[in-house]
This record gives C-alpha cells, structure tokens and sequence, in this order.
C-alpha cells in the first residue's frame, strides 16, 4: 500500500481505525509485509522489511495510532525525526481538527510544512505526518 492509498483512506475514516493503524506499525518499524498465523495459543504475526525476515510481533506492539495523540507523536519521532508538529482546533465552530508537521530548521522554510485534516486530531497529525513522507516515496 503506497502512503497516498494510506492518506486516503485515513481521509475517509470517520473513527479509528485497527487496519489504518496496522499499516501505520508497519510504516513506523519499517516493515514491508506482516503474516499472521493461528494456532492454539491465539494469532502470531511475523514481520519482514523488504526481503529480510525481522522476526515474530505481537498484537501489543501495535499502538492506536488513529485513536491516540501521543502515538500519533510517536510514530511523527520516529518517521521524521528531525520535525515538529501540532495540533489545532477548528476556530469556525466545528470539530475540525489541523495536524502540521514541519522540519525544525533555520531559516524557517513554510513550503516544507505539511498539514492535514480530520474531525479527529491523531488522524489529522498521522495525515500530516505521511504527507511530509511522501517526497521520500517519490511521489
């Protein structure tokens, strides 16, 4: 899944979002593919980054990243270590919520801030944060 079909498809969720989040994880601990396998003790996930076997996950590392601001700046630190970010609140009545994530750098460059939008504020920071991700893909 590309970072814009992630974008996307954040855009469009109106709550938070368990397979959002997975492809979040995924993006955050640079893993390419999860597996996920049964067996009698429950679900196993093993990772992988490109074609290297990482390892087994557990379902516990997977925070919410669409439900919980401080993921959501977790995952920011991580991806883009070198930015700051917000949150603000709609000033017009309604429950919009404006994520931007900027590199901290001087001089101070606005082109380079990236915003994004959403009724909920983790989702509006995870959008921000993988438009400032997108030159990195090529896109």
């Amino acid at each position: 899944m590309t970072i814009s079909e992630i974008i996307e498809r954040l855009e469009k969720a109106d709550r938070a979002n368990g397979q959002l989040d997975r492809e979040l994880f995924m993006l955050h601990h640079g893993y390419t593919r999860i597996e996920q396998e049964y067996d009698s003790a429950g679900p196993r996930y093993y990772a992988w980054s490109g074609e290297k076997y990482i390892g087994e996950i557990t379902s516990i590392d997977q925070p919410q990243y669409t439900a919980s601001i401080d993921a959501a700046v977790q995952l920011c630190e991580r991806v883009l270590p070198d930015y700051l970010w917000g949150i603000t609140q709609g000033t017009d009545g309604d429950l919009e919520f404006q994520g931007n994530v900027w590199p901290n750098m001087q001089p101070f460059d606005a082109s380079r801030d990236r915003f994004g939008y959403h009724s909920k504020p983790a989702i509006a920071l995870c959008i921000a944060i993988l438009r400032a991700l997108q030159p990195k893909e090529g896109e």
